[in-house]
């Protein structure tokens, strides 16, 4: 039994909890199920104000993909108040969605949903051919290959079967007091079973003919111990029999023999015996297994129950804050299950078997195993526990500091002693009595990671001192100034003492430090891991993905694994058959030096978050591994984990564009299209497409990441963003290709493909031209030679008229600067050296150099020749930051001598433009600015958080001056711009330049 200690915030499980900021808006879930897509389909009700500020109830449908939530409209709906939606799945996979008025029962409305096509039709009910005028209900069960269909009013009720057809049949007519609201139904060959909340436990026959009631004898139980009718407390369907618990008195459950058509007891839900049951929801999968719903009081919310095997004890068990017993479904209770509740679509993924996950809230960072069954974790801000992997028992190891309680922070490692424990913390070494958890604190200097000996303990520290402590003095003691070095992580090999560095490796031998480099570059040159090792020797990881060899007699460096991703190697261990696990930043890699082969492990494989921790891997005497990561610390045996498949569909969700035959903007969400569109046409007018996209199929809450390019070019990442939003396209053709990337950065899934035609202007196309050629024979080609030669002459027209733009800017501004400025600086002095009545002269002269300096700079940047475009940026993004409540920060390569000089104050020009309406517009509260170049281009890109806008709109706009001034710009210097806004979140502008 997994039971889950609340003191350490353990979980078994990944939980994710969805709301309306992620577009989920059922306030209350009434159903959900899976079409044979991989949607999630989610029916309920939610609170909707009326202008009178009067709260009502509408009906909601609306499906997930794994990324996204759409809301799906019904036509024809009677009321937009007070309705609420339930759904049933048809063997065809179409969907029955009932609408039923939550006021007053005064209709129902029953329709019959393709989900792949989205298209709806209302069935109409036959209450018409009854004669019902009064307020009704309706309740709808599967059965055979039909379903049972409930229509119930005050005075009767009616059973009808509903075929594939749409054809309704009655079944039977029940009279007055024997109306039936069915909430349970069970079919069988030759009978079925409702629970009804009024009448009790009903069953039928195929006809509708009433068989019998179940009474309490008929369980054994004593009817004077049953208020009203006999109900069932809890259906569920377990060894391919259904099994209920009732509302009578007795804790008992009964499974239900058909062929006898009785109920016998059951002896299951051990762990429930003599104690009050209170499962109010029980469920199962089509795999067999059964899953638990208890519900406690408000406080302690609702305690989920999981059985794999057998439903004698629950393989874990765990308690979710919800007011009530939610609405639940699930594809395989091994592996997940969805609950919705109270405005919330809560997604648990349980525990893969590959690794056994501890305090997952916490981020990890010592770790000392005792021995195979009680480790030591110490936690980067929540304290130390001590771990038992085999029970999995946690609990805390509370400190004590002068007496009071104490949460000790940023341990980089233990030591064991013979009464206790030696540490570190954020002041220096520290250690603790393990009988009275007492804290001796020896301040010093802040410990980055420390090893030890039999009378000392070495340690390193950022950018001060290598340090030993002597642990019988208990006294610090600089080794050597280490005040250049972030020394990362020490070891110790035959007297000497190694540390990774952000420089390269530092050797202390014979009281003198060396420093080594590994490379030429600078990223691998910054060391975050080093160990010496058995068989491999003295080994270190670098934050660009490799690791070294250090051959310490040659002083030379090897480099055995260079990570595909560079992803930084944060720690290694060594299994039993001398395979190395790099812990890293994107995963953990299992490498194998014989063979070169490498497997990497992420959160799809059950791990508790991609990202491991330094100082926190650990191996145990039985060859188990300890891994930390900044969620929760990871036990496992590297024999007997293995990759899991990802199975799961990357496919289009929404696709909106412009239609020329509706001559308006389309949106199209029927996945039975999008899942056949191969190409879209874009006119010339509207080269805008907005794409959405998701994962269908995932059981994980994996970290997922999209990125997209177009003709096999360079990828371009969109982040966890599954929408892209193409504005104002290129005249060409354009393949597209998608993909999804797990937390480690491998692929998920396949790709997805979309070819993009966006035309081109008729008379900008190449037909135009042949046309004319064909039209005017010999003299079309002399016009075409005479529109090639103007073509030219307006260029360079246009090229002189800018360039005189700019060197007029320049002039006026250096005759500003350097003319009337001067002269307005003389005469300030001059009135000064005459000491004449100048308290009111002064502050004007003053204001008006400033005022003349403030226009020169704003026509030329005068300092742009000398400093160059890369510190021309800086000064900019330092300007507007003086002057502006946005924190700008930049991030700026050099890029001096890559772009031609005449085209950098364009550059310089449009940033500039961009920056200020930033300021002017976004109501950001953050902007940066990078640089960065690669072999071919160099990429400016500007990215606020602020309000964002509808990028169709401003580029449709004739009237935006300042996006076509942009534009123009950068197609003057053969740059591509690329606007992308998000409302509410921001906006991305993308200059890229090519190179010289």
């Amino acid at each position: 039994m997994y039971t889950i200690c609340s003191q350490a915030q353990d979980t078994p499980q990944n939980h994710k909890i969805y709301d309306s900021k992620d577009g989920f808006l059922v306030d209350n879930v009434s159903a959900m199920l899976f079409d044979n897509d991989g949607w999630l389909w989610i029916a309920g009700h939610r609170s909707n104000p009326n202008e009178f500020k009067i709260e009502s109830d509408v009906s909601i449908l609306q499906r997930y993909n794994g990324n996204s939530f759409h809301t799906i409209d019904l036509p024809n709906i009677k009321s937009e108040t007070f309705s609420n939606a339930v759904i049933k799945k048809r063997q065809d996979g179409n969907i029955y969605v009932h609408i039923q008025d939550r006021q007053k029962n005064k209709y129902s409305q029953l329709f019959l949903l393709n989900p792949k096509t989205l298209v709806s039709k209302e069935i109409i009910l036959p209450i018409d051919h009854i004669n019902i005028k009064d307020n009704y209900e309706l309740t709808l069960y599967p059965y055979k290959d039909d379903f049972i269909l409930f229509i119930n009013t005050n005075e009767r009720s009616f059973i009808y079967t509903l075929d594939s057809n749409l054809t309704f049949t009655l079944l039977q007519e029940i009279p007055n007091k024997k109306n039936v609201l069915a909430s349970q139904f069970m079919g069988f060959d030759d009978h079925f079973i409702i629970n009804d909340d009024r009448s009790g436990i009903l069953t039928f026959d195929t006809k509708g003919n009433l068989l019998n009631t179940l009474d309490a004898e008929d369980l054994g139980v004593d009817k004077n111990l049953i208020d009203y009718n006999l109900n069932i407390n809890s259906l569920f369907i377990y060894n391919g029999s259904y099994h209920a618990n009732f509302f009578s008195g007795t804790e008992d459950y009964f499974s239900y023999d058909p062929q006898k058509r009785v109920w016998i007891q059951t002896f299951i839900f051990q762990d429930l015996r003599n104690k009050k049951n209170n499962a109010n929801k029980i469920h199962n999968d089509l795999y067999g297994n059964v899953l638990r719903f208890d519900s406690f009081d408000t406080k302690s919310g609702i305690q989920m129950s999981r059985y794999l095997n057998a439903l004698d004890h629950p393989d874990f068990t765990y308690s979710i804050n919800l007011p009530r017993v939610p609405v639940f479904t699930s594809r395989n209770f091994e592996k997940e299950v969805f609950i919705g509740e109270s405005g919330q679509l809560h997604h648990i993924v349980f525990e893969s078997s590959n690794f056994s996950l501890f305090l997952r809230n916490y981020s990890i960072r010592g770790i000392l195993p005792l021995n195979n069954k009680k480790i030591l974790v110490s936690t980067e801000n929540n304290g130390w526990y001590i771990l038992n992997p085999k029970t999995k028992e946690i609990t805390p190891y509370k400190l004590t500091l002068n007496g009071q309680p104490y949460i000790a922070d940023e341990n980089r490692g233990f030591f064991k002693t013979q009464n206790g424990f030696w540490s570190t913390y954020n002041k220096g070494i520290v250690h603790v009595d393990d009988t009275s958890r007492e804290l001796e604190t020896y301040i010093h200097y802040p410990v980055s990671s420390m090893i030890e000996d039999s009378t000392s303990i070495y340690y390193g520290t950022h950018k001060y001192n290598l340090m030993r402590f002597d642990k019988v003095t208990k006294k610090h003691h600089a080794l050597t100034k280490t005040d250049t070095l972030d020394i990362q992580v020490i070891t110790k090999k035959d007297g000497i003492i190694y540390g990774a560095t952000g420089d390269g490796l530092l050797v202390y031998h014979n009281k003198k430090a060396t420093i080594h480099k590994p490379t030429t570059t600078i990223d691998g040159n910054f060391l975050l891991s080093i160990k010496n090792t058995k068989p491999y020797g003295l080994l270190m990881g670098s934050r660009s993905g490799e690791l070294f060899y250090f051959d310490t007699e040659t002083l030379k460096f090897k480099t055995i694994y260079q990570d595909p991703l560079k992803a930084s190697i944060a720690s290694f261990l060594l299994d039993n058959h001398d395979r190395i696990w790099l812990n890293t930043f994107s995963g953990i890699i299992a490498f194998d030096p014989s063979d070169q082969s490498m497997i990497r492990y992420g959160e799809s494989d059950g791990l508790s978050h991609f990202e491991s921790n330094r100082y926190s891997a650990a191996k145990t005497e039985d060859g188990y591994f300890l891994v930390g990561t900044l969620r929760g610390l990871n036990y496992f045996h590297p024999d007997s984990i293995s990759k899991n498949k990802i199975d799961a569909l990357l496919e289009l969700s929404s696709v909106t564009y412009f239609d020329k035959k509706t001559k308006a903007r389309k949106r199209e969400l029927s996945s039975e299209k999008l899942n056949t569109l191969t190409s879209i046409t874009l006119p010339a007018e509207h080269r805008n497409i907005n794409l959405e996209f998701g994962l269908l199929g995932m059981f994980i809450n994996e970290t997922v990441n999209y990125r997209y390019r177009f003709n096999q070019e360079e990828w371009n990442n969109l982040g966890r963003e599954n929408l892209l939003n193409l504005v104002s396209l290129a005249p060409g053709n354009y393949d597209l290709e998608v993909e999804a990337l797990d937390s480690s950065q491998q692929k998920i899934g396949e790709s997805l493909y979309l070819h993009i035609h966006a035309k081109n202007f008729i008379y900008k196309s190449f037909w135009f031209y042949l046309s004319l050629i064909i039209l005017l024979g010999a003299i079309g080609f002399w016009y075409i030679l005479q529109l090639k030669k103007r073509h030219n002459l307006k260029e360079q027209f246009a090229t002189q008229l800018i360039n005189t733009q700019e060197n007029e800017r320049s002039r006026i501004a250096k005759e500003l600067h350097d003319s009337i400025g001067q002269k307005l600086l003389l005469l300030k002095n001059t009135l000064l050296l005459k000491n004449e009545s100048i308290d009111n002269s002064i502050p004007l002269v003053e204001d008006t150099i400033h005022e003349v300096r403030e226009m020169s700079h704003n026509l030329h940047p005068f300092q742009f020749e000398q400093l160059g475009l890369t510190q021309a940026l800086h000064n900019v993004i330092d300007a507007f930051q003086k002057t502006s409540p946005i924190f700008f920060s930049a991030d700026i390569d050099e890029i001096e001598g890559l772009i031609a000089k005449e085209k950098e104050i364009f550059i310089f020009r449009m940033l500039q433009e961009c920056i200020s309406n930033v300021i002017k517009h976004s109501k950001a509260t953050a902007c940066n600015l990078n640089v960065s170049k690669n072999e071919k281009n160099i990429l400016f890109q500007l990215k606020d958080n602020g309000i964002g806008f509808e990028s169709e709109f401003y580029e449709n706009s004739v009237s935006n001056l300042g996006l076509r001034t942009l534009k123009e710009r950068a197609q003057f210097i053969n740059a591509q711009l690329r606007i992308v806004s998000i409302p509410q979140k921001g906006t991305t502008i993308t200059i890229t330049v090519p190179l010289l």
